[in-house]
């Protein structure tokens, strides 16, 4: 039978749905070659790099064994936490919507080198739809949702809060903008994207 993880962030479904899957659909490979190893996990993005907008996640590491085990953030709820309370998940780390997805895979190294990989591999149709939340270090991006949000909603602020001078209203936006979800947020992000490359793509095309 399948032992589950304690140190993935599984909802009480997701573990049911793990523990259903026949053998056959979870992936146990061993190299000898570590070219073969390289590129197996290059493949399937599992390589420990450093990126923001990667959805693999470490969820647990012990370097004196050699072992690393990764989970999709999709297949992460973050508010989940597991019983020992060592392990956190912040929601401003959150890059990814949570919608179920049951990925996760662990690593065996030994002197640096990947020798073999247990797991699922498959992330779910609606895990490959996702597309990055907003990050809350990119400033200038969120600046820019945030003048697209204020310039949809100007007439809606000057109609709701009339005596309010433009430096205030200017404040009340950025209230109300934080307290918008992470995707409505990224969705203002994203329009202010395209929009800016837009008016680039004008300006190149008149010179």
């Amino acid at each position: 039978m399948f032992k589950i993880s304690s140190h993935l962030i599984l909802t009480e479904k997701q573990k049911e749905q793990l523990c259903s899957l026949p053998v056959s659909e979870f992936t146990n490979r061993k190299w000898e070659s570590q070219n073969d190893a390289a590129s197996f996990l290059k493949d399937h993005n599992l390589m420990l790099e450093s990126n923001p907008e990667r959805k693999w996640k470490v969820r647990y590491s012990n370097k004196a064994k050699g072992i690393c085990l990764l989970q999709c953030c999709c297949g992460s709820d973050v508010s989940l936490r597991p019983k020992n309370g060592n392990l956190k998940v912040r929601k401003s780390r959150q890059v990814y919507k949570f919608v179920g997805c049951l990925a996760f895979a662990r690593i065996k190294k030994y002197k640096n080198n990947s020798i073999s990989v247990y797991g699922y591999l498959t992330h779910s149709t609606e895990c490959l739809r996702q597309l990055p939340l907003y990050h809350l270090n990119e400033t200038a991006n969120c600046q820019n949702g945030l003048s697209t949000y204020y310039n949809f909603y100007k007439k809606i602020l000057d109609e709701e809060f009339p005596n309010l001078s433009h430096q205030e209203r200017i404040a009340k936006a950025n209230e109300l903008w934080n307290s918008l979800s992470d995707e409505l947020r990224t969705s203002f992000i994203s329009y202010a994207k395209v929009d800016r490359l837009l008016e680039d793509n004008c300006l190149n095309k008149s010179q």
